[in-house]
């Protein structure tokens, strides 16, 4: 009994002992201070939309303003619009630049993963899907949606696309990881010609 009592005693020991060596999650990549001007700001930010009527050449200049405040759920969960420290897909935390690597990786990801359906093809459909999803301080996905759909059935085969994404580096904001909400535009085209 007292060989078992020593041997839990180490294992516990060994347990704590290593799991507060354990080292926390850092932020990766670039710090967009512009995050924190506009947190500093009561997360409003503006821009100035320029546009040209194309038949008179008129230009017409406004300002819109932007509410990026985190949204906060009924269970006290909070999910960013934007973060200090964006999420980086998995496999990209060592490359030299991890945004471009992460942008690399998701086009690569959608190519390899989604078809362009033969029946869409037929039928001459083509445009753009904006799917949404929120990326978890855990940098799973969850929560999926479509913002601007093409269609039922184009909006199912790229909700199911965005479900396989793997796992993400998490956003950091305030030296935390933390949720933050995703746009991902999907395009179908048509090759030129046909």
């Amino acid at each position: 009994m007292r060989a078992f009592t020593t041997f839990s005693f180490a294992f516990v020991f060994l347990g704590i002992f290593f799991t507060g060596c354990e080292k926390p999650l850092q932020p990766i990549g670039y710090s967009n201070t512009a995050a924190l001007d506009i947190e500093a700001d009561g997360w409003i930010s503006y821009d100035t939309v320029i546009s040209v009527s194309p038949q008179t050449f008129v230009m017409d200049t406004s300002v819109v303003k932007n509410d990026l405040r985190p949204d906060t759920a009924v269970n006290g969960e909070i999910t960013y619009k934007i973060t200090e420290y964006a999420p980086i897909l998995g496999g990209c935390e060592a490359d030299a630049d991890p945004a471009i690597c992460t942008q690399t990786k998701l086009k690569e990801f959608v190519d390899g993963n989604l078809v362009y359906p033969r029946w869409a093809q037929v039928r001459g459909i083509q445009g753009t899907t904006v799917a949404t999803f929120v990326i978890g301080e855990d940098g799973r996905v969850r929560d999926t949606g479509v913002e601007r759909s093409m269609g039922d059935d184009i909006d199912k085969l790229v909700l199911q696309m965005v479900e396989q994404i793997p796992v993400w580096y998490p956003a950091f904001h305030g030296g935390e990881p933390v949720a933050i909400y995703y746009r991902l535009p999907v395009t179908f085209s048509l090759p030129a010609g046909e």
